[in-house]
C-alpha cells in the first residue's frame, strides 16, 4: 500500500476550497501514480486535516504544522504545490520530506492548478502564482 501526503495551501483559505484542492490533488496523484503502473486500490490517501484544536497557550500554526508533520512521516509519497516558497507551511512540509525521507518520492502540481477558479480570480492565489512566475 502506497501512502500518500497532500500538501495544501491552507492560510486564508475557505473550507470548501481546501477541500476542492485535496480532490483536485487527489486525481492528479492517482494519474501520475498510475502511469507508474500504481494501481487505485494501492493508495492510500493520509487525511491531512488535523480535526483537534491546539491548546490556548500555543502558536496554532506551528501547532499544526508538527501535527501535519507527524502525519508526513507516515507517507511514501508528498503531493505538493510546485513553488512553496510563499507557502511556508507547504515548504517547511516538503523540506522535511526531502531531508528525512530517504525513499520518498515528490509529485510537484503547478500552483495555478491548486486553487478554485474563484480564488484565481479574487486576486489572492492570482497574485501568489503570479509572484511565482516572476
Amino acid at each position: 500500500m502506497i501512502k500518500v501526503f497532500i500538501s495544501v495551501p491552507m492560510k486564508n483559505r475557505k473550507k470548501e476550497d481546501i477541500e476542492y484542492s485535496i480532490r483536485k490533488m487527489k486525481r492528479i496523484a492517482r494519474a501520475y501514480l498510475a502511469e507508474n503502473d500504481i494501481e487505485a486500490e494501492n493508495i492510500n490517501f493520509i487525511n491531512t486535516i488535523v480535526q483537534e484544536n491546539p491548546p490556548k497557550e500555543v502558536d496554532a500554526r506551528v501547532w499544526y504544522l508538527g501535527a501535519s508533520i507527524q502525519l508526513l512521516s507516515k507517507a511514501d509519497y508528498l503531493i505538493c504545490p510546485a513553488d512553496t516558497y510563499y507557502i511556508h507551511g507547504c515548504e517547511i512540509e516538503k523540506h522535511v520530506f526531502k531531508a528525512y525521507k530517504e525513499y520518498g518520492h515528490i509529485i510537484e502540481i503547478p500552483n495555478e492548478f491548486i486553487y478554485t477558479e474563484t480564488e484565481l480570480h479574487s486576486g489572492y492565489a492570482a497574485d501568489e502564482c503570479k509572484e511565482i512566475a516572476d
